[in-house]
């Protein structure tokens, strides 16, 4: 060959001989066909080589496939495309032995790489993507995408009405909806319960989900924005992935951003300001914006729907509570609409009343009592649906008439707008300070008669991250006194990351000079809060000493008051002094003015706090705080409480006091700081109390008015308690049933209120001066002088084992002037004749006696007629009086005659009662003794004359198996004015 191609290339073919052609003609022949052979030789190789190729990386390919993560499985198929010829089979094959051992991750890989060549994969695909797992929903997605149009109707079926038991297979078939069809109008109908979907999802796939829905996520910001603002302790998880998923979704839109802000928490603050920040010139002034809102309020009216007048007896049907055992009660059936607010009231002087309420089956929806006040019982309930209810009025103890009344409210938590606005102006506030506008944020810490932005600035300033030095620094500018109030108060609020502990260490020496020279009540007690707060209570403790011991320096402050109070008359505002026992007494320059008693739109309002105008016609002062164990015990060293978590502390408020405890106590205190006892307000005589004619006018120590007391609990404000409306701040100012684990804490522990008052709502209740009445005087007048064991006195103030309701500023209770619980402590009072004191004239109900009619000692005995009562069916007791013995006491009385007709016995020889009967012998009204545990039985009656006549008194006894028909009474019948 290698001679031929010589030949040819060296030689010409011209030169060539015959023989020499013969010879190349046939050498060519040779050659090509050689050629012709190695060609298919080299030609068959290369063919096996590129089959084996192909052979080997299809098998390479299909064990990528089956062993590869999903999310490689796209790239994988992607790279199939030049092998199908040896690969397809391989995948048919895998795909049958995947689905043969029941392997779904293979099942899907194979199932993936034929859908290019095989669309019967598409019905295998759809159904696997309505299960998949997070990670393989973008995968099937995107694989079916070619395929959309097929699929569009089944997707929005499943997304608009799953399957039962199949719900879960909405997120998935809305994820592919997100990129098949992103612009439907369906969305609009389905985003909510895909929302509540998406945000049900494990956290680990938030970051695969958020992607899936991005091309629809303009619909989903509406109801993730309503999880955002939902506050129920069960949504805290979802509450947090709608926040993360907001402030990717809304990063680039400041408007929403600023909304969403408003109504954010601490947690979701955090996470939204940052992306707020970047676009501050665009969302100030949507912040500013609502700052400058108000709400206004239209006059609303509860509207009656049920109201029934009843008497309760023994012998009536019996209800059981579900906490409690089974006592006479009325049924009746009230139809209540769906969504609306109801207000149940059971009021009843006569009865310790219980209400019950129950749908159509008998399943327990609510109850209350009244709470040991004798007042009434209180339910507010809001049915989910249209039905008929049972209403149960029932009694705890005793028997007689109530008053039952179901309204609808509209007062519904007490919000009417300006609570959801008062916290969004907060948040606002917030934001601004830390963008660096404050001249938006410090007025809105001034004290106004509704404090509720205020209050929530004040526990937000340090949870929200805005600078305290910026506050500190406020704290030293600002000449508002109650704005310098907010901001020391606002700083307790702030971590050791926000406030070092040497920051705090330099500002104690200005917390300190204001807490000793400031005059102002309500900034010394915040000071003295944050000095509490931070440790400081062995320097208070040294201070408070000194000053309690230092009588000329308390002479002379009380004279420094007196001074500005007749140079300024009712300009002066509240001072302070620390008296020789340490306590701080707030002073109030009189005369005073203020609504007493709570709107009718108050959440857990009574009927007994009627709203009406009171004026306080003297300077008084108010102790600060509650008498405490110490100093209660320097009166009584014999006084102490059983359980040891009542005396555990010496600063503990003093409990376990009765009415006439803190009488004594008061007295004492007069006595101890020198007061002429001609000044002290009680007469006490043996174990007798009374108190003096023009009490009021005296400067002894006192227990408080209920006027005082409100007023000095209000603080100026007029919201259901001194920092606002609701529940929300509660546990930082009082402690209660939720809060105090069922124990006292010390006095002064949480914040004051605006006049320097601790724990004037919660930890324990205050005895006031008065007995309980419902006549409403402009005046704040003087009760009786006589203490009457039976007749209930007014404590204010709720108690640490108490809830949220009682811990109002109108919240009322009543309890007989023996009574002792743990609950029940002494704050003192007292009048200073300042020189804006006027003495008011005395109160007719200071001596009401015009008149004693009667005044009998005389006994029952078997000789007596036995008294026939008309229609002793009606009750209980008349059944039991039936026949026994009485005496007959007839009197001429004119209409408006009001008389307190008493009836008692000694060493419990008969359990009396008392009737009064008009001239035919119609019973007008009866009482009998309900306090069997005494020692003196007393049944008394207080009753109007309705008409001119003669009227007959009944004195008999109710016998019982444990009382006599016979006996020793005495009776009384005063006339008052």
């Amino acid at each position: 060959m290698f001679q031929w191609l010589q030949i040819r290339w060296l030689t010409a073919k011209k030169n060539w001989s015959p023989p020499q052609k013969k010879m190349m003609r046939k050498a060519e022949r040779y050659h090509a066909v050689r050629a012709v052979v190695v060609g298919v030789l080299l030609g068959l190789i290369g063919l096996g080589v590129y089959e084996g190729h192909g052979r080997l990386q299809a098998q390479a390919l299909r064990r990528s496939l089956l062993d590869a993560s999903t999310n490689e499985v796209p790239t994988i198929v992607a790279d199939m495309t030049s092998y199908r010829r040896w690969l397809d089979p391989l995948l048919r094959d895998a795909a049958a032995e995947a689905e043969a051992s029941n392997d779904p991750r293979k099942q899907l890989h194979t199932s993936l790489a034929l859908l290019p060549v095989d669309t019967t994969q598409v019905a295998y695909l759809y159904g696997r993507l309505l299960d998949a797992a997070p990670h393989e929903v973008p995968v099937s997605r995107d694989a079916l995408a070619p395929h959309k149009d097929e699929l569009l109707d089944k997707l929005w079926t499943v997304v608009e009405t799953p399957e039962k038991g199949k719900e879960s297979q909405r997120l998935r078939a809305a994820a592919a909806l997100a990129k098949y069809d992103p612009d439907n109008s369906r969305w609009d109908k389905s985003n909510g319960k895909v929302v509540e979907d998406f945000v049900a999802v494990n956290p680990v796939y938030l970051g695969l989900w958020s992607e899936a829905f991005r091309p629809v996520k303009g619909h989903l910001l509406s109801p993730l924005s309503v999880i955002f603002r939902e506050q129920q302790p069960e949504r805290v998880a979802e509450r947090k992935l709608a926040t993360s998923l907001l402030a990717d979704y809304a990063a680039d839109n400041s408007q929403i951003l600023a909304d969403l802000l408003m109504d954010a928490d601490e947690k979701q603050f955090t996470v939204i300001y940052p992306l707020l920040e970047k676009r501050p010139a665009k969302s100030q002034a949507a912040l500013v914006a609502e700052i400058d809102k108000q709400v206004k309020v239209a006059a609303i009216k509860d509207k009656m729907v049920f109201e029934m007048m009843g008497t309760i007896a023994d012998d009536d049907a019996k209800v059981k509570p579900l906490q409690g055992s089974a006592m006479p009660a009325k049924r009746y059936e009230v139809r209540l609409q769906g969504g609306k607010n109801y207000q149940l009231t059971m009021d009843s002087k006569e009865l310790d009343s219980f209400l019950v309420l129950q749908d159509k089956a008998g399943k327990e929806l609510g109850f209350d009592d009244d709470g040991g006040g004798y007042l009434n019982a209180l339910l507010l309930y809001s049915p989910q649906r249209d039905d008929t209810y049972l209403v149960f009025a029932a009694s705890l103890k005793g028997t007689g008439s109530f008053h039952l009344k179901v309204m609808e409210t509209f007062a519904g938590d007490g919000d009417d707008g300006k609570e959801k606005l008062a916290k969004r102006q907060a948040n606002a506030a917030v934001a601004l300070l830390r963008l660096s506008r404050p001249e938006k944020v410090w007025p809105l810490l001034k004290h106004s008669p509704d404090p509720r932005v205020r209050s929530y600035l004040i526990h937000r300033f340090g949870p929200m991250g805005a600078d305290a030095a910026a506050i500190i620094k406020r704290l030293d500018e600002e000449p508002d006194i109650t704005i310098r109030r907010a901001l020391i108060l606002s700083l307790g609020e702030n971590g050791d990351k926000e406030l070092t502990a040497e920051a705090r260490q330099a500002l104690l020496p200005k917390l300190q000079s204001i807490y000793r020279t400031d005059a102002d009540p309500g900034l010394h007690g915040a000071a003295e809060w944050l000095l509490r707060h931070w440790k400081e209570e062995a320097w208070l403790k040294q201070v408070n000493e000194h000053w309690a011991k230092n009588k000329e320096e308390r002479d002379n402050r009380i004279e420094t008051i007196q001074e500005l109070v007749q140079k300024n008359k009712e300009k002066t505002p509240p001072q302070w002094y620390v008296n020789g026992q340490g306590q701080t007494m707030v002073v109030i320059p009189g005369p005073v003015e203020f609504l007493m008693g709570s709107p009718p739109t108050e959440k857990d309002r009574r009927s007994s706090e009627t709203q009406h105008k009171k004026k306080i016609g003297r300077s008084f002062a108010i102790a600060a705080k509650s008498v405490t164990m110490e100093q209660y015990q320097r009166v009584s060293t014999g006084y102490n409480v059983a359980e040891a978590k009542y005396h555990r502390m010496a600063d503990l408020p003093a409990v376990a006091i009765d009415w006439y405890m803190a009488a004594e106590y008061c007295n004492w205190l007069s006595k101890q700081e020198g007061l002429p006892e001609d000044d002290w307000c009680y007469e006490i005589k043996g174990k007798a109390i009374s108190l003096k004619a023009g009490y009021l006018s005296l400067s002894g120590y006192r227990l408080p008015t209920e006027a005082e007391m409100e007023y000095a609990t209000r603080a100026g404000a007029l919201t259901a308690r001194y920092y606002g409306e609701t529940e929300e701040l509660l546990p930082k100012y009082a402690w209660y049933n939720k809060n105090s684990q069922q124990q006292p804490w010390p006095v002064g522990s949480l914040k004051p209120n605006d006049l320097g008052l601790f724990d004037a709502q919660g930890n324990v209740f205050t005895w006031c001066q008065e007995s309980y009445d419902t006549d409403w005087g402009v005046d704040d007048r003087e009760d009786a002088l006589s203490i009457i064991p039976t007749t209930g006195r007014v404590l204010r103030g709720g108690s640490f084992s108490y809830r949220a309701s009682v811990v109002r500023s109108s919240y009322r209770y009543i309890m007989v002037p023996s009574a002792r619980t743990a609950s029940y402590g002494v704050r003192p009072s007292r009048t200073l004749p300042l020189g804006s004191f006027t003495a008011l004239p005395p109160d007719p109900r200071s001596n009401p006696v015009a008149a004693t009619l009667v005044d009998k000692k005389e006994s029952l005995t078997d000789k007596d007629p036995g008294w026939m009562p008309a229609n002793p069916k009606l009750d209980r007791l008349l059944k039991l009086v039936s026949g026994n013995p009485h005496k007959v006491y007839t009197l001429n009385l004119m209409k408006g005659d009001k008389l307190v007709i008493r009836l008692r016995s000694q060493d419990r020889k008969i359990d009396p009662l008392v009737a009064l009967e008009d001239s035919r012998k119609n019973i007008i009204a009866f009482n009998d003794d309900e306090d069997y545990q005494q020692k003196i039985l007393d049944s008394k009656l207080v009753v109007t004359i309705p008409a001119d006549g003669q009227y007959r008194i009944i004195a008999t006894c109710s016998h019982e198996a444990i009382r006599n028909k016979h006996g020793p009474f005495h009776l009384t019948v005063e006339k008052t004015r």
